[in-house]
């Protein structure tokens, strides 16, 4: 607070690199370079622009029942009409496949394939929140993540309600041992503290954002202050295993209910 709470983004920030170095090394995968920003659903705008950029493909898949964020990208995303009814002309490239069905995501990556209008990016919760706690079958995100490999579509894993320790694992995909190619991270990365969020990727995919580095940017994202949370977010997550704990009271409630 006494050296710069808060600035733009346009100025170097150690807070911010150091965030970003603590993230690569607890995500999964080779996920390394970060964006940071305010919340969710900027962070599901951001990869749906990266997705773009990297694939010079515009259509999207998401799923019955997904929430992603209401912003008009992230609201097109959403498996929800009583969200998206009353705000209809967003992206008009997205298509929508039951969650937890392999077969049904195939057969749209296929269709799209074919008629010569690929898909970009394939937006998947680990296991939806707002639907109602929805955890899908144990084959659904390796086949998933096979799927996405074959049609050279993006796997974007929005780990922002799941994150950090919330289903037992420190991100929801290790349940599954499966690495996204953008993974969106936000809600309890800043600690309960401050406003953060993030969407994290590749060292490859994230080339098209280096010949112009403010072709995406935000003002106050990635601040000295919400850095700083961000990285006792994380330390206290893995120093007093957040996710084991939650792996244990989750056990023991969902004994308790079922007795």
């Amino acid at each position: 607070m006494q050296r710069m709470a808060l600035n733009s983004q346009e100025l170097l920030e150690p807070w911010r690199a150091a965030l970003a170095r603590l993230l690569s090394a607890v995500t999964p995968g080779r996920l390394q370079n970060c964006f940071f920003i305010n919340n969710g659903t900027d962070a599901i705008e951001g990869a749906i622009k990266l997705a773009r950029l990297h694939t010079r493909r515009n259509t999207f898949l998401s799923t019955l029942g997904g929430f992603h964020g209401k912003s008009m990208g992230s609201l097109s995303l959403m498996g929800k009409a009583s969200f998206r009814e009353p705000f209809l002309g967003g992206l008009q490239d997205v298509r929508f496949v039951p969650y937890g069905d392999a077969e049904a995501l195939e057969a749209e990556l296929a269709k799209a394939e074919q008629v010569g209008t690929p898909i970009a990016a394939f937006v998947v919760e680990p296991v939806q929140g707002e639907a109602g706690g929805v955890v899908p079958p144990d084959d659904y995100l390796p086949r998933v993540r096979d799927l996405c490999t074959r049609f050279g579509t993006l796997m974007v894993a929005d780990e922002i309600q799941t994150g950090m320790g919330r289903t037992g694992r420190l991100w929801g995909v290790d349940h599954w041992d499966v690495q996204p190619d953008i993974l969106c991270v936000g809600k309890s990365i800043g600690g309960g503290v401050m406003p953060l969020s993030a969407f994290i990727s590749t060292p490859e995919i994230w080339e098209v954002l280096i010949p112009n580095p403010i072709i995406h940017s935000t003002t106050f994202g990635g601040n000295p202050i919400a850095c700083a949370a961000g990285i006792a977010a994380i330390q206290v997550t893995l120093e007093e295993d957040l996710p084991g704990q939650a792996a244990m009271k989750g056990d023991f409630l969902l004994a308790e209910l079922g007795s």
